[in-house]
């Protein structure tokens, strides 16, 4: 049997390590096997993270020289959860958030309450168990400013007012306020399958773009550190690869942002 070897076909990167630069592409390990009546191919996604979080408990000189090439050098994607999860979760009870028009006030204590580090017994519910949000307590704000990339990923409901396209609005000024030099934004985001059976009249870019406008319009433009907005979803033709949303105000989003980077440069 051969020995497993890496390969990287024209559609892939030329490295082995995925650090979010490319972003609809990330590296494979093929693997050719054999069982008891014909040989095949297995795929495997490779991915390495720069840095593992261990080495910065070495010594502080080393903790203070890896933290941005933990933080700053790595993607990290989270999964947005679900009014599903939620309700079904064995891992928390269920909670209700506060209604839309109080979140004002209530986003901007959560960000203080995470900018603060208040213990985490006084976090507010809502925080405590979203997985970002978190995330962000933990690392602390001096790491969370590290911050280049984020990537969400999530397969939603087809209609606008849905929980996790609340969850994706309720993000921003988080990310704003805390990962100042955040650079990279990947939104992979997929239709529920059920909402693809039942409005099989509408492609799927009809119904990305059912889900995203809003936040599109409304909330994505208040990240003023934000160089490039990606915003892919699976390709159902190439096996599970990604590839750009293709509705008009997504197409026109990312290229706002990349125009509005390079005006920058421009003007130095």
């Amino acid at each position: 049997m051969p020995s497993p070897e890496l390969q990287h076909p024209k559609h892939m990167p030329t490295h082995d390590s995925y650090d979010g630069s490319t972003p609809f592409q990330e590296p494979i390990r093929k693997l050719e096997l054999s069982n008891k009546t014909e040989p095949f191919i297995q795929l495997r996604k490779v991915q390495h993270t720069f840095i593992d979080a261990s080495c910065l408990r070495t010594y502080k000189g080393l903790y203070h020289l890896g933290s941005p090439m933990l933080y700053g050098n790595n993607c990290f994607a989270f999964e947005i959860i679900t009014e599903d999860y939620v309700v079904s979760s064995n891992r928390f009870p269920p909670w209700c958030r506060c209604a839309t028009e109080k979140w004002p006030q209530e986003i901007n204590d959560g960000i203080s309450q995470v900018q603060n580090t208040v213990p985490e017994v006084e976090l507010k519910e809502w925080v405590w168990k979203d997985p970002f949000l978190h995330f962000l307590y933990i690392i602390h704000p001096r790491n969370a400013a590290l911050l280049k990339r984020l990537r969400f990923v999530g397969t939603w409901r087809a209609y606008v007012s849905s929980y996790e396209v609340q969850t994706l609005e309720m993000y921003t000024p988080f990310i704003d306020k805390l990962c100042p030099n955040l650079k990279t934004l990947f939104l992979n985001i997929d239709p529920h399958r059920g909402y693809l059976n039942h409005f099989s009249n509408l492609t799927t870019d009809r119904l990305l773009e059912r889900l995203l406008t809003k936040f599109l319009e409304e909330h994505v433009w208040n990240l003023k550190s934000l160089k490039t907005l990606i915003l892919p979803n699976t390709d159902v033709d190439t096996m599970g690869m990604y590839k750009p949303m293709g509705f008009p105000l997504a197409v026109e989003t990312m290229q706002w942002f990349s125009d509005r980077e390079a005006k920058r440069r421009t003007c130095g």
